[in-house]
């Protein structure tokens, strides 16, 4: 009975509840990010609309519980996106740093 309760438990709050609350707060930290690289121009502007775009495809799959058609599919494309993107923020970083090494004039 117990272990009923405890996998009855931990399927609903470990599985249901957890990757919904993980998707909501990813939105957010990728919604600040494309904020923070589009006001910064740190980086190139497109990064910024792919990170955003992402962002509201996470928070449109993230309505998955509700019955939203094509949710499950949104849910799982974001994750992708965020994979996807991070390796593009990695290769702007890269290409941005280069950049600057390159007009450093060395005494």
């Amino acid at each position: 009975m117990i272990d009923l309760l405890y996998q009855s438990f931990q399927t609903y709050v470990g599985l249901s509840v957890a990757e919904h609350v993980q998707f909501t707060f990813t939105s957010l930290m990728l919604l600040t990010y494309s904020t923070a690289i589009y006001k910064t121009r740190a980086l190139h502007r497109i990064n910024a609309y792919f990170v955003f775009f992402t962002a509201v495809i996470l928070l449109f799959g993230n309505l998955e519980p509700f019955g939203l058609p094509s949710a499950f599919f949104l849910n799982r494309l974001g994750s992708k996106l965020i994979a996807v993107w991070l390796a593009v923020l990695s290769v702007s970083l890269v290409i941005k740093n280069r950049k600057q090494d390159c007009s450093v004039t060395k005494i």
